[in-house]
């Protein structure tokens, strides 16, 4: 598949790409579709692969899910905010 392919937003997709053929390499969390259109989130990196004289031949990436790590982390902040608020608001006796 084309690399744009992967990205759920195509715009940052040759941001990623653009900064990967000018750095040679670019590593950070984006989300992106699965083959049958859902969305997840990963952690990209990509790199730029050259051939024999030099010249650019390939972007190789590696994907890391971390969807369910982030659904995690957002029901603790979830759960933390419920329990600051009730906290906060309990009577002082």
């Amino acid at each position: 598949r084309h690399a744009h392919e992967f990205f759920l937003d195509p715009e940052r997709a040759g941001e990623i790409i653009g900064i990967v053929r000018e750095k040679g390499s670019w590593r950070g969390e984006v989300v992106t579709c699965r083959a049958d259109g859902t969305s997840k989130e990963v952690d990209l990196h990509a790199s730029l692969t050259r051939d024999s004289t030099g010249a650019p031949a390939a972007i190789i990436g590696s994907f890391v899910d971390i969807s369910h790590s982030r659904e995690k982390e957002r029901q603790l902040r979830f759960s933390n905010s419920l329990l600051t608020n009730l906290v906060e608001s309990a009577p002082i006796l």
